[in-house]
């Protein structure tokens, strides 16, 4: 890639020495002057005086040579569209700086010159390394939050949001500000391996299709308007879920009172963080902050549960109770290979305390409960119990397999970081 190249001339102060007479004059402070070779420099006569005045200005010099003009698509000379690029005598595949008009900011494209039908100008990718991850981190172009009330990412079809970079497009979803300005009449699709370096996104290309009716044409000439003009992206009605979480939840909290009332002792604590993720210290000194939950599908990215608010993700439904005491419920309706859930807190205890386990199965009409816990207690704080189980039933949900409940337990009273897994599942309920 060139850069515009511009001729400096420095002017340059050349100092001469000039001898008279075989006598230098020395144009300093004090000087001499030359009266002849039959004048010793002894009997020289000396003089001084002041500076002249300061010359007029010299006359401007001429114009030097125009500098060098920058390589089409270069940053110092982008071009509107790869096919302007084209047009002036670049013709290799690469990336590129364009300028859609006076109105839009500059940025890099990737342009496929070389291809039949083109130039082509690369606008977007919709990459996917998990299709069990339906909705879930790194799926902008649907929803990194599921596909249910709280969709933070959708209508990355129909906006001007952009994300992702075109270096990494083939590891993560790329959105380019192309896709919404600039002006195309068709479309090619390539199928290009995860983590193929953009230099070879062609060459290692499986597929390659396109159109050549000039369709979009009749839609504004891109993708925005496409989608949101003719085609736009709404959600698919989900299957009918087995069972209602939110009921659930509901009925917890109106058995609240006997459920504490079977607890010797209990101690209530409070929520007492606004953001509604944690609990800092519930009072008593249970916590120094703690009940802090994390969950992830399929071995995806662990993200942060937010207390009261539902998700629905890639055929999991989750909600939480703040209620005494608190729980968490996750429905599993599509069969899945792994779950993962986390909770960190540190304890009030401060490594005071002992630590006791516990684990059991039970029946309940044609309900299968699997369980298993961990309690801090004989410490100066209140003791803390955290539960986790499992619910199943192959007549009532057609549950198919028998979840396998794993969790890493801590091992001192100052912290509480439990992993549990469970999985494979379908049609079961965990907690």
């Amino acid at each position: 890639m060139s850069c515009l190249l511009v001729r400096t001339f420095v002017l340059t102060l050349l100092l001469l020495a000039t001898a008279c007479q075989g006598h230098l004059l020395d144009f300093g402070k004090c000087a001499c002057s030359c009266r002849g070779d039959d004048q010793d420099a002894e009997n020289a006569v000396p003089f001084s005086g002041p500076k002249g005045d300061i010359g007029p200005p010299g006359k401007q010099g001429p114009p030097g040579d125009a500098g060098a003009v920058a390589e089409w698509g270069s940053a110092s000379n982008p071009g509107q569209t790869c096919s302007e690029i084209f047009a002036n005598g670049v013709n290799e595949d690469g990336v590129y700086f364009i300028k859609p008009d006076r109105y839009s900011s500059m940025f890099q494209v990737y342009c496929d010159m070389e291809s039949p039908g083109g130039p082509w100008t690369l606008v977007a990718s919709v990459h996917e390394n998990n299709p069990q991850g339906m909705c879930t981190t790194g799926d902008k172009w649907s929803s990194e939050q599921g596909n249910g009330k709280y969709v933070h990412s959708a209508g990355n079809w129909e906006n001007t949001n952009i994300f992702g970079n075109i270096q990494s497009a083939t590891s993560d979803d790329f959105k380019s500000p192309a896709y919404f300005n600039l002006k195309a009449r068709n479309l090619m699709v390539w199928h290009v391996p995860n983590n193929t370096p953009a230099s070879k996104y062609k060459s290692k290309a499986s597929v390659m299709y396109k159109t050549n009716n000039d369709f979009l044409t009749n839609y504004n000439g891109n993708l925005r308007s496409l989608f949101k003009n003719k085609y736009p992206m709404e959600k698919t009605k989900q299957a009918q879920n087995k069972f209602d979480i939110n009921k659930l939840v509901r009925a917890t909290r109106k058995i609240s009172p006997q459920i504490t009332a079977a607890v010797p002792n209990w101690n209530p604590y409070e929520y007492d963080d606004l953001a509604k993720q944690a609990i800092f210290d519930g009072g008593s000194d249970i916590f120094d902050t703690g009940n802090q939950l994390y969950f992830s599908l399929n071995d995806g990215e662990l993200f942060p549960i937010t207390y009261e608010e539902k998700y629905s993700i890639g055929g999991v439904t989750l909600n939480t109770s703040t209620g005494y005491p608190f729980f968490m419920y996750l429905w599993v309706q599509e069969s899945i290979a792994r779950l993962m859930f986390k909770v960190d807190s540190e304890l009030g205890a401060d490594g005071e305390g002992e630590i006791v386990t516990y684990s059991g199965t039970f029946d309940q009409g044609v309900f299968s409960v699997t369980y298993k816990a961990q309690e801090v207690y004989a410490a100066t704080d209140p003791s803390i119990m955290q539960v986790y189980f499992t619910i199943s039933s192959p007549q009532a949900w057609e549950s198919e397999t028998s979840p396998i409940l794993t969790p890493v337990w801590s091992s001192n009273t100052g912290f509480l970081n439990h992993l549990v897994t469970v999985g494979p599942v379908k049609n079961i309920l965990f907690g």
